[in-house]
């Protein structure tokens, strides 16, 4: 009975050093618990700040993509407004080098006639001094004949 009971009070002795030391590690794992659950609170919170943050950053970007749209549909619209004005400018200029050809038809057809002109004239000056000289020649053959035959008188 002795050694039962050396044997009994061995074991309580060990049975509490085990209790002690599994006091112990519940106490490090109660320490490492509420650790964990402070930090999960803190990552809670962290995660709340994100969650707040996006929504935040949705809320801005939203109008910016609405703002991005638009600024892409005017840049559309000044590209193919710039492109019409290109073709335009082309055709204007097209048309300045036909009207200007045009012109300078024109300017060599009235530089022909004006020459034309002054060649008539000449020849109507060269006309004119010839039969001015004559009916000069005519008016002198014809003054000289009437003063070498006298006037006929008549007798009443």
């Amino acid at each position: 009975m002795h050694s039962e009971m050396e044997r009994l009070k061995a074991e309580i002795v060990e049975k509490g050093n085990r209790l002690e030391e599994l006091n112990k590690t519940l106490d490090g794992l109660k320490l490492n618990f509420d650790t964990l659950t402070a930090e999960r609170d803190e990552l809670n919170a962290k995660v709340s700040s994100l969650v707040a943050d996006i929504g935040s950053r949705d809320e801005k970007i939203c109008p910016m993509e609405e703002h991005l749209h638009k600024l892409h549909i005017e840049h559309v619209e000044l590209v193919s407004a710039c492109e019409e004005a290109r073709k335009q400018a082309e055709n204007q200029a097209r048309r300045l080098r036909e009207m200007e050809e045009e012109v300078e038809k024109q300017r060599i057809v009235i530089t022909d006639a004006a020459e034309e002109k002054r060649e008539a004239i000449r020849q109507l000056c060269f006309s004119m001094e010839h039969y001015r000289n004559n009916y000069d020649d005519l008016r002198n053959a014809f003054l000289g004949h009437r003063k070498q035959t006298p006037s006929p008188v008549l007798a009443s």
